[in-house]
């Protein structure tokens, strides 16, 4: 029963590490802002994607399930802070809200999203993105 909440645990975790990867590769507006505004674009953008696969495939190596986790901590950390110290809450306007970035690609399909730039507020002032 431990065995099997412990795979079920890292399954999630996978998941919601996997399921940003589309966005990050692909370029996504929303990505593309986020790391914009911490001055990581694209470098900062596609080395956080390769560091979330490689934790996602850690997780399931028996030897190297503690890597995947530290990536994992370290990763999920990293965005947390960033987001309370630089980038605020709202991404692109959005409020907030969650699962906005999934709207967005169904209702702009990649190449076909009408941009626009938007003041965020942060702790560190108002940017625009």
């Amino acid at each position: 029963m431990i065995r099997i909440f412990d795979y079920a645990i890292r399954i999630v975790i996978a998941i919601v590490l996997l399921q940003t990867l589309w966005f990050k590769f692909r370029a996504a507006p929303e990505s593309v802002a986020i790391f914009t505004a911490l001055h990581a674009e694209p470098w900062g953008r596609i080395a956080a994607g390769v560091v979330e696969l490689a934790a996602s495939v850690l997780l399931f190596l028996p030897r190297a399930v503690i890597f995947g986790a530290g990536l994992t901590l370290g990763t999920m950390l990293g965005a947390v802070l960033a987001h309370i110290f630089v980038i605020g809450i709202a991404v692109r306007g959005d409020g907030g809200r969650r699962g906005s970035a999934l709207r967005d690609l169904r209702l702009h399909p990649p190449g076909r999203c009408s941009c626009r730039t938007t003041p965020a507020k942060t702790l560190a002032g108002t940017i625009v993105i």
